[in-house]
């Protein structure tokens, strides 16, 4: 399998769920290391990651594993569904508004920090 192309499938045997409760399956960035899609599980948005080629010569899956690990109960980062070190495939809620932080504004760097 091309580590780019996502399925209904692969989704819901990540989730352990039945392919009828994934829709909505949609590509939203084709990245430099990274391929990223929305769908629908069970009514509700999620996002998978899928790494590219070469994407494990930049970032240590295993290390972000175990940050994802520490962290997870704290509520400082996207909530995580699904996570592989071995494959990098990440599956966390979709967040339809979410933006990226602006360094400019004030407000937004103090909600970061």
């Amino acid at each position: 399998m091309d580590k780019g192309i996502i399925s209904k499938k692969i989704i819901a045997d990540l989730l352990h769920t039945n392919e009828e409760n994934i829709s909505n399956l949609c590509v939203v960035k084709k990245g430099l290391t990274n391929k990223s899609y929305t769908f629908q599980y069970n009514y509700m948005p999620y996002i998978i990651r899928i790494p590219g080629v070469g994407s494990n010569k930049l970032i240590n899956r295993e290390q972000e594993f175990e940050v994802y690990q520490c962290i997870k109960s704290r509520d400082i980062c996207d909530e995580l569904v699904y996570i592989n070190a071995n494959t990098g495939y990440k599956v966390t809620k979709f967040y339809p508004d979410a933006r990226t932080c602006n360094p400019y504004i004030v407000n937004d760097v103090k909600r970061c920090i």
